[in-house]
């Protein structure tokens, strides 16, 4: 008895040879798209026309007008700039996938549209249009962009894709990930966790060994992977990250810093009157944004904020200082995450030889203070994939999004003379287990498994002749199941000569996760039989074994003493008696 459930994948296993398979870098502030030439020594990144010439990113906007189709990308960017009060523009929509209204509660104040609940998970409301958007449907809007731009610049449709994601990701954020994708027209889906997407790209043509820690600190969240490359050989040792931790918490605590100096100065130290209008929000986010930019290269920077939304014109000076002082909580807890990533797998910093820090233009990476505590963590041996030609001649803006490209021809067989020994071996970020009786979290694979990977365990039945089993999947590390993050359930019936006293039989639960991650359940039931029993059975063996040497015996006399030559002698001879007669 077995079912399946599909974790990182949707028809992985069917891109067919030869097929155009596309690298998406789906992100929370810009996304990517890629692919790969027969005959290439790197991927191609696809251009993305904007009214200020072709960019390598999109940006990851979103916009609905009170009428008419939305606008993706540039264009969204520029239409908010309208401030048309019916419009709603949606950006870091990555940071709600998966997510519940309650966990998002507290960033509604930073986000100039209004959160919502739709059947248990966060979604956005359109009033103009009274409707909601789920981050699903929106992520759908841009892939789908992303899609046709790719199929016009390829001259024909496409339809598989490599699809990156935090490699903290959880099993809600990679449902609603795949989901967007399938919304969006793609029919073979392969999710790729952002950082080994980045280390294929950055490391394919190194030779020799080395064990490199790649640091991404997105917009959105920030994951932490440590690899072991030889000489196209990647083998992920182990992942961490936090799926809510990136650029956008430093914009909200220069959010905060600049609402109160606002307050300061015009409200008599009073917090303003919230919710604060749209304008004001985009207004502040636009100003927060350009200071934490600004800031990492220069030493300090000028805010200006228009009369506008509610809040009168306001000018004041930010200095770097004050910023890494305002942002020490979070840029403390980066460097903690990596310590930790590191103690989980038996490693110390001193037992990397390289550390890389993917590093985009305007990134939160290239802030000063997070690179000199990850320098000092990891000795000196920090080395910035930035906006500069470095080693692949990778640019980190492209740099997952060609590492998906890679693994998008590797799946669909383009190009196997240069990937013949190309071998990426992933993990599970969270742990996969089974809620027994008690409610406790039973592990079957551990976090930081490499996959693909199979794991069997026997439970005994829990009450008098118990028909059936009921395998409910979770994800996480609490002892508890129910705090963990729930996936699926599979119902298996028992056989009938199985039923017995709660105990006396066990059943074997199996969980499989192939390198496409697509996770495998089987359960069945075994008899535990004692010493006595045992001994029984081989009785009846021998028992058995001797009844079948008879039958066969019996089968092949039979077959001898009504064979075919006989019985034609035997008429032969009985006609010769007749004539006689």
């Amino acid at each position: 008895m077995d079912d399946t459930y599909e974790s990182w994948g949707q028809r992985a296993d069917e891109f067919e040879n030869g097929t155009v398979c596309i690298g998406i870098d789906l992100g929370t502030t810009n996304s990517c798209v890629g692919y790969w030439k027969e005959g290439a020594n790197h991927a191609k990144i696809i251009n993305h026309t904007a009214t200020d010439g072709k960019h390598k990113t999109v940006p990851s906007v979103v916009s609905f007008p009170s009428q008419g189709n939305p606008f993706v990308g540039f264009d969204a960017v520029e239409h908010e700039q309208k401030y048309e009060p019916d419009t709603v523009t949606i950006r870091s929509a990555k940071r709600l996938m998966g997510k519940t209204l309650a966990e998002m509660a507290d960033e509604q104040k930073y986000l100039s549209y209004t959160l919502c609940d739709a059947d248990g998970h966060v979604a956005i409301d359109l009033p103009s249009k009274k409707s909601i958007a789920t981050p699903s449907e929106v992520s759908a809007i841009l892939l789908k962009y992303i899609k046709d731009t790719a199929e016009d610049k390829l001259g024909h449709q496409v339809f598989n894709c490599v699809l990156t994601v935090p490699a903290y990701f959880n099993e809600s954020q990679r449902q609603s990930t795949l989901k967007a994708a399938t919304m969006a027209g793609f029919q073979g889906i392969r999710l790729l966790n952002e950082p080994t997407a980045a280390a294929m790209a950055y490391g394919l043509f190194i030779a020799g060994k080395k064990r490199v820690a790649i640091f991404d600190f997105g917009g959105g969240t920030l994951d932490v992977s440590i690899l072991s490359i030889d000489s196209g050989t990647f083998a992920v040792d182990g992942v961490g990250g936090d799926t809510h931790l990136g650029g956008e918490d430093i914009n909200h605590l220069l959010v905060d810093f600049v609402l109160d100096s606002i307050s300061q100065e015009q409200n008599g130290g009073k917090p303003l009157p919230l919710p604060l209008t749209r304008t004001a929000i985009i207004q502040l986010q636009q100003a927060a944004e350009h200071a934490k930019v600004t800031l990492s290269t220069q030493k300090d920077v000028s805010i200006y904020l228009k009369d506008v939304g509610g809040i009168k014109a306001h000018k004041m000076k930010l200095s770097r200082a004050k910023l890494e002082s305002l942002c020490a909580p979070v840029l403390t807890r980066c460097v903690d995450i990596t310590r930790d990533v590191l103690t989980s797998i038996g490693l110390t910093p001193q037992d990397i030889d390289e550390v890389v820090l993917v590093c985009i233009v305007g990134g939160s990476t290239r802030i000063p203070a997070l690179r000199t505590k990850l320098s000092a963590l990891f000795d000196g041996k920090v080395k910035t994939l930035s906006f500069d030609v470095l080693c692949t001649s990778v640019n980190a803006d492209e740099v997952v999004a060609s590492g998906a490209a890679i693994q998008a021809a590797i799946l669909s067989g383009v190009d196997k003379r240069v990937f013949q020994d190309v071998l990426m071996m992933d993990v599970i970020p969270l742990s996969i287990g089974i809620e027994m009786a008690d409610g406790r979290m039973e592990v079957l694979i551990p976090k930081n498994s490499q996959i693909p990977i199979s794991v069997t365990k026997s439970f005994d039945t829990y009450e008098d002749h118990q028909k059936g089993i009921t395998v409910e999947v979770f994800e996480g590390d609490h002892p508890v199941a129910r705090d963990n993050v729930y996936l699926t359930y599979f119902n298996f019936t028992l056989p009938r000569h199985k039923l017995g006293k709660a105990g006396e039989f066990q059943h074997a639960v199996t969980l499989s996760m192939n390198e496409n991650g697509v996770l495998q359940v089987k359960a069945g039931a075994q008899h535990e039989i004692d010493e006595n029993e045992a001994a029984v059975s081989k009785k009846w063996i021998v028992v058995l074994g001797v009844y079948m040497a008879c039958m066969a015996a019996m089968y092949v006399f039979v077959r001898v003493y009504f064979s075919t030559d006989r019985l034609a002698y035997t008429d032969q001879y009985s006609a010769v008696n007749n004539e006689d007669l």
